[in-house]
């Protein structure tokens, strides 16, 4: 069980970016059985990506050799930040999932959001529980500031 380095990456890295097929091919499958819209969404999500807006981050969980472990993805809009359900393909000696949390929360308060939902087919409650996430119907949702 190695540590993973989680990383933002940008596809323009000459190393990083060149993670992000194999880190989408991951968020496809894995969101896939979650309907045509899912499908738009991540369009845009690397339409804007590879257009460099700040408001779109996407998060790779590596292990010691580099290989992609795990993910994540976020976009803002419309006061709060929507991200995938971070998830590893294997068990790993940190808190990899907490980790890619806090590195979205970090990176939504940089731009003055209030928000972070995920989106989620199924209620877990550890979410809750562990990471203070409120579920709204497959949407879990933790607020980072009060609001105004």
């Amino acid at each position: 069980m190695d540590k993973a380095k989680i990383v933002k990456i940008d596809p323009y890295h000459p190393q990083l970016g060149l993670l992000v097929p194999f880190v989408m091919q991951k968020l496809m499958a894995a969101h896939e059985g979650m309907g045509e819209d899912m499908g738009v969404m991540l369009v845009q999500f690397m339409s804007n990506l590879y257009a460099q807006d700040l408001r779109s981050v996407l998060i790779a969980a590596l292990d010691s050799s580099s290989r992609v472990i795990g993910y994540a993805a976020a976009t803002a809009s419309a006061g709060t930040v929507v991200m995938t359900k971070p998830r590893l393909d294997e068990p790993t000696e940190n808190d990899a999932v907490s980790e890619m949390l806090a590195l979205v929360e970090g990176w939504a308060k940089e731009l003055g959001y209030r928000r972070v939902s995920i989106l989620s087919r199924n209620y877990d409650k550890k979410w809750n529980e562990k990471h203070g996430f409120e579920v709204k119907r497959y949407i879990m949702e933790r607020r980072l500031m009060d609001d105004a």
